[in-house]
Parts: structure tokens; sequence; C-alpha cells
């Protein structure tokens, strides 16, 4: 089998990349209940103009200029350009729709008159808020790095473009951690107030819309994280079987190894506070099942309505794979389940 080159193995995990960003962005022009131009055709006729420019763009970069600089540096910028605009997109979103996330969140207080409802503690979020500074600052000095290694020069489209889709990605990940620990507040709430009248299956049926809507709104940067991943751990397992290492290859071996442990990072990031979510709406539920077995006055039909509505609480990716701890073991397992059929695959024509 002739070696291949790292231009040569980035460059065929590309497409497999894009396949995933477009997957987390079509819901959001085409979903009739969900999307975000959805009200109007002019809106729907925008959305389509502006996933065709998109294409457009793709296309021109992978044509023209992918050929004038055939390194990973270009290709990177090739993917940090779109994911700006996709960013743009999900900014639109968010503003339509939190309105209405506010309101089901303030349509708590009005249980109990002497609970007065905070945002989630300042020092949390600037701790959070800090983790994911640092690894801004360590996705674009790995960039930067890259760059001159590649001896590309560092034009300022290419550092804003840096700079923009992790700025963007992090803020992302910010607000939907913001969003969970609020909606866990609400369930430590709903929780903590079962014994009195009033609190039963219209405040779950709340709870599950906030954690739907929540899913929706970030289901695009989940995707993108889940996909990144995949192609970094994917990509790296090819580069390290298939291309002979030398001095030149190993560095970009490292730099693209350490893409893949920030990749890692940031989906932790996004697992834990919703794995935490979850695992305090089955804390719920098992309380429900106890104080239901104790006190009369919960009605069976209602009871097997709270436990339907809380079972089914979850957050997925891609309206399937759920976003949990097992989504990583899965992942490294269809990843390695990828590069075999590839080897095998690319032994066929060798």
């Amino acid at each position: 089998m002739a070696p291949q080159t790292p231009k040569d193995v980035y460059s065929s995990f590309y497409i497999l990349y894009k396949f995933f960003h477009y997957v987390g962005i079509l819901p959001f022009v085409f979903d009739p209940k969900r999307g975000i131009f959805r009200t109007q055709k002019k809106h729907k006729f925008i959305g389509l103009v502006i996933l065709l420019f998109m294409i457009l763009l793709q296309t021109y970069l992978v044509t023209f200029c992918f050929p004038l600089s055939p390194s990973t540096s270009s290709l990177q910028l090739m993917v940090n350009l779109d994911s700006s605009i996709m960013y743009t997109l999900l900014c639109i979103y968010c503003n339509c729709i939190n309105p209405k996330i506010i309101n089901l969140l303030k349509k708590f207080s009005d249980f109990d008159k002497n609970v007065k409802f905070k945002y989630i503690r300042t020092n949390r979020l600037t701790k959070y808020f800090i983790l994911n500074s640092i690894f801004i600052a360590v996705h674009i000095t790995t960039n930067l790095i890259l760059n001159l290694d590649a001896q590309m020069p560092l034009n300022a489209i290419c550092l804003i473009s840096i700079y923009n889709s992790n700025f963007s990605n992090a803020l992302v990940r910010i607000t939907f951690v913001f969003f969970l620990s609020e909606i866990k507040m609400r369930a430590d709430f709903f929780q903590n107030n079962l014994h009195k009248n009033g609190v039963f299956l219209s405040d779950v049926v709340d709870l599950k819309q906030l954690c739907k809507i929540v899913n929706s709104i970030f289901n695009f940067p989940l995707v993108r994280n889940f996909g990144l991943l995949f192609v970094f751990l994917t990509s790296d397992l090819f580069f390290f079987v298939t291309v002979e290492l030398n001095t030149k290859t190993f560095s970009v071996f490292v730099i693209t190894c350490c893409w893949l442990v920030l990749a890692f990072c940031e989906m932790m990031l996004i697992i834990q506070p919703a794995q935490d979510l979850c695992d305090k709406i089955r804390e719920t539920n098992a309380k429900i099942e106890v104080l239901s077995s104790q006190e009369r006055k919960f009605k069976k039909n209602e009871r097997f309505n709270l436990h339907g509505y809380l079972n089914d609480v979850k957050f997925v990716i891609a309206g399937f794979l759920p976003l949990d701890y097992s989504l990583m073991f899965a992942m490294l397992g269809a990843s390695i389940t990828y590069v075999i059929y590839l080897l095998q695959f690319n032994s066929l024509y060798t």
C-alpha cells in the first residue's frame, strides 16, 4: 500500500465532517415545528438562500482555494468559515425562542410566592466561562502553530475565522449549561414540593417542554461536536495506521491529537450537565413512586402519567443518539469499525 500524506488523510475525511455539519443545521431550516424559518414563506426563502450560499462557498473553497494551498491549515479555515455562518443562524433561533423559555421558567414561581428563583450562581458560571476561555486559547494556539508549521501566511481572514468559530462554540456551550442549570433548579423545586397541592402533571409537562426546547435549540452544536470528535478520532486512528511517521508528519499528528483531546473535553462539558439533569429527574421519579404509595391523593392514572412524562425526559443527538456517557463508548467502537472497513477496502484496490 502506497504511503499517504497528512493532506490525503484529512482531505478524505473532510466530506465526512461536512455530513455531520449539515445534518445538524438542516432541521433548523426545514423542520415545520422547530425550524427557524417556519412562519412565513419569505423566511423559508431566506433560509434556502443562506444554505445555498454556504454550499457554493464550500464548493469554491474546495475547488479553487484548497488546491492552491493544500494544507491542513487551509482545511481548518474552510471549517471555521461556514461554522461562523452556522452559529449566526443559531443565534437568530435562540433570540426567537428565548422568550418562550423565560416564560416557562417564570411559570414555576407561581406555585409558591415565598420561593424566589434565582439564576445560576455567578461563581459557577464564571468558572465554566474561564474553562471555556482556556479551551479557546488552546484552540487558537494550536491552529496558529499548525499555520506556522505549514508556512501559510497568517492573514486576517484566517485569524478572524479561527477566533469567531471557537468563541461561538464556547458561547453556545455556556448558554446550554445555563439553561440546563435553570431547568435543574426547577426540577429540584418540583421534587421538594411534590406534597403540595397543584404541583402535578401540568408542571411535569412544562418541565419536559423546557427540555425539548433546549434540546432542539442546541441540536446543531451537539451534532457538530459529535461529528467533530468522531472525525478527529477516526482520522487520527487512520493517520497512525497508514501514514509513515517522520519529523514533519509526527508534528502534524501531535497537533491533531491535541484537537482530538480538546474536542473530547468539549463534548464532556456538554454531556456532564445533561447527565446530571437526567439523574435529577430520575431521583424525582423515584420520589414520586415512594410518595404515591404513601399518600392517597395521587390518582393512579395521574401517577402513571407522571412516570411516563418523567421517563421520557432525555437529551439526544440527531434525534436518536442518547446524550450520555455511553455515547463515547459507542463512538469509539464506531470509529474503530470504520477504520477497519477503510483499511480493508483500501487493501482491495492496492
